[in-house]
Protein backbone atom coordinates (compact mmCIF):
# COMPACT_ATOMS: atom_id res chain seq x y z
CA UNK A 1 0.00 0.00 0.00
CA UNK A 2 3.05 2.27 0.19
CA UNK A 3 2.83 5.06 -2.41
CA UNK A 4 5.45 6.00 -4.96
CA UNK A 5 7.84 8.79 -4.03
CA UNK A 6 8.52 11.43 -6.69
CA UNK A 7 12.10 11.88 -5.52
CA UNK A 8 14.35 10.94 -2.64
CA UNK A 9 12.37 11.04 0.57
CA UNK A 10 13.08 13.81 3.02
CA UNK A 11 12.77 12.58 6.58
CA UNK A 12 10.80 15.38 8.23
CA UNK A 13 9.72 15.23 11.80
CA UNK A 14 6.10 14.72 12.73
CA UNK A 15 4.61 16.61 15.66
CA UNK A 16 1.56 15.23 17.43
CA UNK A 17 -0.63 17.43 19.60
CA UNK A 18 -3.62 15.70 21.16
CA UNK A 19 -6.57 17.76 22.26
CA UNK A 20 -10.11 16.47 22.69
CA UNK A 21 -12.69 18.90 21.39
CA UNK A 22 -16.30 18.59 22.52
CA UNK A 23 -19.38 20.67 23.21
CA UNK A 24 -21.21 23.20 21.02
CA UNK A 25 -23.06 26.38 21.92
CA UNK A 26 -24.78 29.10 19.94
CA UNK A 27 -23.56 32.69 20.15
CA UNK A 28 -23.90 36.05 18.39
CA UNK A 29 -21.28 37.35 15.95
CA UNK A 30 -18.01 39.08 16.96
CA UNK A 31 -14.70 40.27 15.54
CA UNK A 32 -12.45 37.59 14.05
CA UNK A 33 -9.37 39.28 15.55
CA UNK A 34 -10.68 38.44 19.02
CA UNK A 35 -10.04 34.74 18.45
CA UNK A 36 -6.54 34.76 16.95
CA UNK A 37 -5.18 32.51 19.69
CA UNK A 38 -1.68 31.96 18.32
CA UNK A 39 -1.15 35.59 17.26
CA UNK A 40 -0.37 34.87 13.60
CA UNK A 41 -3.14 37.20 12.29
CA UNK A 42 -4.97 34.22 10.78
CA UNK A 43 -7.88 32.18 12.06
CA UNK A 44 -7.15 28.48 11.58
CA UNK A 45 -8.18 25.13 13.00
CA UNK A 46 -5.29 25.42 15.43
CA UNK A 47 -6.97 28.44 17.04
CA UNK A 48 -9.91 26.13 17.77
CA UNK A 49 -7.55 23.71 19.52
CA UNK A 50 -5.98 26.49 21.60
CA UNK A 51 -9.37 27.95 22.55
CA UNK A 52 -10.55 24.51 23.62
CA UNK A 53 -7.48 24.25 25.84
CA UNK A 54 -8.68 27.42 27.57
CA UNK A 55 -12.12 25.89 28.00
CA UNK A 56 -10.68 22.77 29.62
CA UNK A 57 -8.61 24.84 32.06
CA UNK A 58 -11.52 27.17 32.93
CA UNK A 59 -14.75 25.22 32.30
CA UNK A 60 -16.96 28.01 33.65
CA UNK A 61 -15.61 30.57 31.19
CA UNK A 62 -16.99 31.53 27.78
CA UNK A 63 -14.13 29.71 26.00
CA UNK A 64 -16.40 26.90 24.78
CA UNK A 65 -18.70 29.42 23.16
CA UNK A 66 -15.78 31.22 21.54
CA UNK A 67 -14.32 27.92 20.32
CA UNK A 68 -17.53 27.20 18.46
CA UNK A 69 -17.51 30.70 16.98
CA UNK A 70 -14.07 30.06 15.48
CA UNK A 71 -15.23 26.71 14.15
CA UNK A 72 -18.24 28.35 12.53
CA UNK A 73 -16.01 30.89 10.82
CA UNK A 74 -13.69 28.19 9.49
CA UNK A 75 -16.63 26.28 8.05
CA UNK A 76 -16.91 29.03 5.46
CA UNK A 77 -19.33 31.59 6.80
CA UNK A 78 -18.72 35.25 6.02
CA UNK A 79 -18.63 36.31 9.67
CA UNK A 80 -18.33 34.66 13.05
CA UNK A 81 -22.09 34.42 13.34
CA UNK A 82 -23.60 30.93 12.93
CA UNK A 83 -25.77 29.80 10.08
CA UNK A 84 -29.19 28.29 10.66
CA UNK A 85 -28.24 24.64 10.12
CA UNK A 86 -26.70 22.59 12.94
CA UNK A 87 -23.31 21.03 12.20
CA UNK A 88 -23.01 17.24 11.80
CA UNK A 89 -23.62 15.50 15.10
CA UNK A 90 -20.16 13.88 15.12
CA UNK A 91 -18.11 17.07 14.70
CA UNK A 92 -15.85 17.74 17.72
CA UNK A 93 -17.51 14.98 19.75
CA UNK A 94 -15.73 12.73 22.26
CA UNK A 95 -14.16 9.60 20.80
CA UNK A 96 -16.40 6.57 20.89
CA UNK A 97 -19.69 8.46 20.61
CA UNK A 98 -22.43 6.19 19.26
CA UNK A 99 -24.81 7.41 16.54
CA UNK A 100 -28.05 5.89 15.32
CA UNK A 101 -29.62 5.58 11.90
CA UNK A 102 -30.58 3.06 9.28
CA UNK A 103 -28.64 1.06 6.73
CA UNK A 104 -29.52 0.14 3.18
CA UNK A 105 -27.26 -1.20 0.43
CA UNK A 106 -26.02 -0.29 -3.04
CA UNK A 107 -23.33 -1.47 -5.50
CA UNK A 108 -21.09 1.61 -5.40
CA UNK A 109 -18.17 2.97 -3.42
CA UNK A 110 -15.42 0.55 -4.43
CA UNK A 111 -14.30 1.73 -7.87
CA UNK A 112 -15.87 5.20 -7.63
CA UNK A 113 -17.47 7.54 -5.11
CA UNK A 114 -17.66 11.21 -4.09
CA UNK A 115 -14.55 10.87 -1.89
CA UNK A 116 -12.26 9.86 -4.82
CA UNK A 117 -10.64 7.07 -2.79
CA UNK A 118 -10.50 4.33 -5.43
CA UNK A 119 -8.83 1.89 -5.51
CA UNK A 120 -9.92 0.68 -2.10
CA UNK A 121 -7.40 -1.57 -0.29
CA UNK A 122 -8.14 -5.30 -0.42
CA UNK A 123 -10.23 -6.63 2.43
CA UNK A 124 -11.84 -3.25 3.22
CA UNK A 125 -15.64 -2.90 3.14
CA UNK A 126 -17.03 0.46 2.04
CA UNK A 127 -20.09 2.65 2.57
CA UNK A 128 -21.70 5.91 1.53
CA UNK A 129 -22.67 8.23 4.37
CA UNK A 130 -25.57 10.67 4.16
CA UNK A 131 -24.84 14.14 2.79
CA UNK A 132 -25.20 15.90 6.16
CA UNK A 133 -22.69 13.67 7.92
CA UNK A 134 -20.43 13.66 4.84
CA UNK A 135 -20.18 17.41 5.49
CA UNK A 136 -18.55 18.49 2.24
CA UNK A 137 -16.03 15.55 2.40
CA UNK A 138 -15.02 15.90 6.06
CA UNK A 139 -16.07 12.28 6.72
CA UNK A 140 -14.26 11.02 3.59
CA UNK A 141 -11.90 8.22 4.54
CA UNK A 142 -13.52 7.80 7.95
CA UNK A 143 -13.69 4.29 9.38
CA UNK A 144 -16.94 3.26 11.08
CA UNK A 145 -18.04 0.31 13.17
CA UNK A 146 -21.65 -0.50 12.25
CA UNK A 147 -23.77 -2.53 14.67
CA UNK A 148 -27.09 -3.86 13.36
CA UNK A 149 -30.17 -4.37 15.51
CA UNK A 150 -29.72 -8.14 15.02
CA UNK A 151 -26.36 -8.00 16.83
CA UNK A 152 -24.14 -8.38 13.77
CA UNK A 153 -21.43 -5.81 13.05
CA UNK A 154 -19.16 -4.69 10.21
CA UNK A 155 -16.39 -2.10 9.85
CA UNK A 156 -16.66 0.14 6.79
CA UNK A 157 -14.56 2.78 5.04
CA UNK A 158 -16.44 5.93 3.94
CA UNK A 159 -15.80 6.44 0.22
CA UNK A 160 -19.05 8.02 -0.93
CA UNK A 161 -22.04 10.17 0.08
CA UNK A 162 -25.76 9.73 -0.44
CA UNK A 163 -28.93 11.79 -0.24
CA UNK A 164 -30.36 9.93 2.73
CA UNK A 165 -31.25 11.46 6.11
CA UNK A 166 -28.73 12.18 8.87
CA UNK A 167 -27.36 9.03 10.49
CA UNK A 168 -28.08 6.89 7.41
CA UNK A 169 -25.48 4.65 5.75
CA UNK A 170 -25.64 3.00 2.34
CA UNK A 171 -23.42 -0.05 2.68
CA UNK A 172 -21.89 -1.66 -0.36
CA UNK A 173 -23.80 -4.86 -1.10
CA UNK A 174 -20.98 -7.12 0.09
CA UNK A 175 -20.81 -5.18 3.37
CA UNK A 176 -24.56 -5.34 3.98
CA UNK A 177 -24.47 -9.11 3.41
CA UNK A 178 -22.12 -9.45 6.39
CA UNK A 179 -24.81 -8.24 8.79
CA UNK A 180 -28.12 -9.19 7.15
CA UNK A 181 -29.68 -10.86 4.13
CA UNK A 182 -30.22 -8.51 1.19
CA UNK A 183 -33.92 -9.38 1.36
CA UNK A 184 -34.11 -7.40 4.62
CA UNK A 185 -33.47 -4.25 2.58
CA UNK A 186 -33.28 -1.80 5.47
CA UNK A 187 -32.40 -2.20 9.14
CA UNK A 188 -31.77 -0.09 12.21
CA UNK A 189 -28.14 0.43 13.11
CA UNK A 190 -25.75 2.34 15.35
CA UNK A 191 -22.34 3.46 14.17
CA UNK A 192 -19.18 4.76 15.79
CA UNK A 193 -16.06 6.37 14.34
CA UNK A 194 -13.12 4.04 15.02
CA UNK A 195 -9.41 4.26 14.11
CA UNK A 196 -8.51 3.30 10.55
CA UNK A 197 -6.25 0.23 10.84
CA UNK A 198 -2.78 1.40 9.78
CA UNK A 199 0.71 1.56 11.22
CA UNK A 200 1.94 3.99 8.54
CA UNK A 201 1.97 7.73 8.18
CA UNK A 202 -0.66 9.53 6.12
CA UNK A 203 -0.37 9.48 2.32
CA UNK A 204 -0.28 12.82 0.50
CA UNK A 205 -1.63 12.33 -3.03
CA UNK A 206 -1.29 15.19 -5.55
CA UNK A 207 -3.38 15.47 -8.71
CA UNK A 208 -1.52 15.12 -12.05
CA UNK A 209 -2.09 18.79 -12.93
CA UNK A 210 -0.48 20.06 -9.70
CA UNK A 211 2.31 22.61 -10.17
CA UNK A 212 4.20 25.34 -8.33
CA UNK A 213 1.39 27.80 -9.15
CA UNK A 214 -1.51 25.60 -8.00
CA UNK A 215 -2.04 22.13 -6.58
CA UNK A 216 -4.81 19.87 -5.43
CA UNK A 217 -4.02 17.18 -2.91
CA UNK A 218 -5.88 14.60 -0.90
CA UNK A 219 -4.75 12.77 2.20
CA UNK A 220 -5.38 9.05 2.57
CA UNK A 221 -5.19 6.44 5.29
CA UNK A 222 -5.56 8.87 8.18
CA UNK A 223 -6.52 7.26 11.48
CA UNK A 224 -9.48 9.62 11.99
CA UNK A 225 -11.44 11.92 9.63
CA UNK A 226 -9.71 15.19 8.74
CA UNK A 227 -11.10 18.48 10.02
CA UNK A 228 -8.67 20.78 8.19
CA UNK A 229 -5.36 20.98 6.30
CA UNK A 230 -3.11 24.05 6.52
CA UNK A 231 0.14 24.94 4.76
CA UNK A 232 3.05 26.80 6.33
CA UNK A 233 3.78 30.06 4.50
CA UNK A 234 7.11 31.87 4.10
CA UNK A 235 6.15 34.39 6.81
CA UNK A 236 5.76 31.61 9.39
CA UNK A 237 1.94 31.63 9.43
CA UNK A 238 -0.40 28.84 8.38
CA UNK A 239 -2.95 29.19 5.59
CA UNK A 240 -5.97 26.89 5.49
CA UNK A 241 -6.37 24.96 2.24
CA UNK A 242 -9.69 25.03 0.39
CA UNK A 243 -11.63 21.80 0.74
CA UNK A 244 -13.62 20.37 -2.18
CA UNK A 245 -16.49 17.91 -2.02
CA UNK A 246 -14.37 15.32 -3.89
CA UNK A 247 -11.99 15.12 -0.88
CA UNK A 248 -9.20 17.22 -2.43
CA UNK A 249 -7.61 20.28 -0.84
CA UNK A 250 -6.43 23.07 -3.13
CA UNK A 251 -3.87 25.86 -2.82
CA UNK A 252 -2.62 28.59 -5.18
CA UNK A 253 0.85 30.11 -5.27
CA UNK A 254 2.51 27.78 -2.78
CA UNK A 255 5.64 27.32 -4.91
CA UNK A 256 7.54 24.19 -5.86
CA UNK A 257 7.91 22.82 -2.32
CA UNK A 258 8.77 20.98 -0.23
CA UNK A 259 5.84 21.91 2.01
CA UNK A 260 4.93 21.75 5.67
CA UNK A 261 1.32 20.76 6.33
CA UNK A 262 -0.59 20.99 9.59
CA UNK A 263 -3.40 18.42 9.58
CA UNK A 264 -6.13 18.46 12.25
CA UNK A 265 -8.61 15.63 12.77
CA UNK A 266 -12.20 15.90 13.98
CA UNK A 267 -11.04 15.38 17.58
CA UNK A 268 -8.59 18.28 17.51
CA UNK A 269 -5.51 16.04 17.20
CA UNK A 270 -2.81 17.66 15.09
CA UNK A 271 -0.02 16.29 12.92
CA UNK A 272 2.60 18.64 11.46
CA UNK A 273 4.28 16.98 8.47
CA UNK A 274 7.43 18.66 7.16
CA UNK A 275 9.30 18.32 3.85
CA UNK A 276 6.43 17.00 1.73
CA UNK A 277 7.59 17.22 -1.92
CA UNK A 278 5.28 18.33 -4.74
CA UNK A 279 4.54 14.94 -6.33
CA UNK A 280 2.32 15.68 -9.33
CA UNK A 281 0.27 12.58 -10.08
CA UNK A 282 1.88 10.60 -7.25
CA UNK A 283 1.67 10.04 -3.51
CA UNK A 284 4.14 10.74 -0.73
CA UNK A 285 4.22 8.67 2.43
CA UNK A 286 4.40 10.92 5.47
CA UNK A 287 5.95 10.12 8.83
CA UNK A 288 3.01 10.91 11.13
CA UNK A 289 -0.57 9.90 11.78
CA UNK A 290 -3.16 10.67 14.45
CA UNK A 291 -3.06 8.78 17.75
CA UNK A 292 -5.80 6.19 18.05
Amino acid sequence: MSPARCHKRRFGRSILITMLLSGMLLVPSASAATYDMDGDSNLTAFDVVLKKRDAMEAPDSSALIEMYMIDSHLMGYTSLGLNDDPPPQWLLEPKGTVHSGQATYYDGGITSGHASLAPVPDGIYVAAINRTDYNGSMMAGGYLRVLAENGNSIDVYVTDSSGQSQGHLDLNTNAFEQIAALSVGRLNITWTIIPYPTDEGMHYKFSPDSSSSWFSMQIRYHVYPIYSVEILQSDGTYKQLTRRSDNYFTCSGAGKGPFTFRVTDVYGQVVVEENVPLCAGESYLGTGNFPA
